[in-house]
C-alpha cells in the first residue's frame, strides 16, 4: 500500500509536525461567523419563567389553576419563543383584517378562538391595594418577587391566584420594560371576582393588534 509520505514527502511531513507544536495552545479559534438569513425581534416575555414555577407546584396549586381555568398550561414545555417566528407574527400580522399570512393564497384568521387555551369570560372588575401588601416597592414590583411569592406560598389563596395571573401576563401576553412587572390588569380582579369569568382570550388579541 502506498504511504501518505510518498506523496507529501518526509520533508512536508516534519514541517506540519512543528508547526502544530509552534502553535500557542492558549489562542481560541475564531468563531466562524452565522449570517441570519431572517429577521428576528427581542422578546422580554419568557415561558420558561412561567415553567419554572408551574412544574414546582403542588396538588393544591395545580387544583387553583384548574379553577381559574389556566388547566391546560400545567400540560405546557416551551421553554422560549423562537425569535424569528415572533418577529414573523409581529410584521405580517393585519389588525383590520385580523389575520396572519402563511404563504400566498393561504391565511390564518385571528379570533377570540384562536387563544382556546386561555379562559374566554364575561366579566371585567377591580381591585389591586391588598396584593401590593406583599412587596416593599409597591411601585416597583419585580417579576422576580413575585415568582418568589409563588413559591413561598403552601396555600392557593387570593394572593396566589393574583401571583400567578401577574406571573402569566408577563411570561406569555405582555411585559413591561426596566425590569418592572406588569401588574395594570390585576386592577380588574376583586376577592368575588371569578377569574375564570375574564375574558383572557380578547385581552390577549388586544395586545397583539397593538403591537
Amino acid at each position: 500500500m502506498t504511504s501518505l509520505t510518498s506523496f507529501i514527502g518526509p520533508e512536508k511531513k516534519n514541517e506540519s509536525k512543528k508547526k502544530r507544536k509552534d502553535e500557542d495552545p492558549t489562542k481560541k479559534r475564531k468563531k466562524k461567523t452565522v449570517n441570519k438569513h431572517f429577521d428576528t425581534i427581542k422578546n422580554r416575555c419568557s415561558p420558561g419563567a412561567l415553567l419554572s414555577i408551574i412544574q414546582g407546584f403542588n396538588t393544591i396549586k395545580k387544583d387553583c389553576v384548574k379553577q381559574m381555568g389556566f388547566g391546560d398550561l400545567l400540560k405546557m414545555k416551551m421553554t422560549e419563543v423562537l425569535e424569528a417566528l415572533s418577529c414573523y407574527v409581529v410584521d405580517k400580522f393585519d389588525p383590520k383584517k385580523m389575520k396572519i399570512p402563511l404563504r400566498e393564497g393561504v391565511e390564518i384568521d385571528v379570533t377570540r378562538e384562536s387563544f382556546s387555551k386561555l379562559p374566554f369570560g364575561k366579566e371585567n372588575n377591580k381591585c389591586y391595594d391588598e396584593w401590593t401588601k406583599q412587596f416593599e416597592n409597591k411601585k416597583m414590583i419585580r417579576l422576580h418577587e413575585i415568582k418568589m411569592n409563588i413559591v413561598a406560598l403552601d396555600n392557593a389563596d387570593m394572593n396566589f391566584q393574583r401571583n400567578f395571573i401577574a406571573l402569566l401576563i408577563n411570561s406569555l401576553i405582555e411585559s413591561s420594560s426596566c425590569g418592572k412587572a406588569n401588574t395594570y390588569p390585576l386592577n380588574y380582579i376583586m376577592k368575588n371576582t371569578n377569574i375564570r369569568d375574564i375574558d383572557w382570550c380578547s385581552y390577549f388579541l388586544n395586545c397583539l393588534v397593538k403591537t
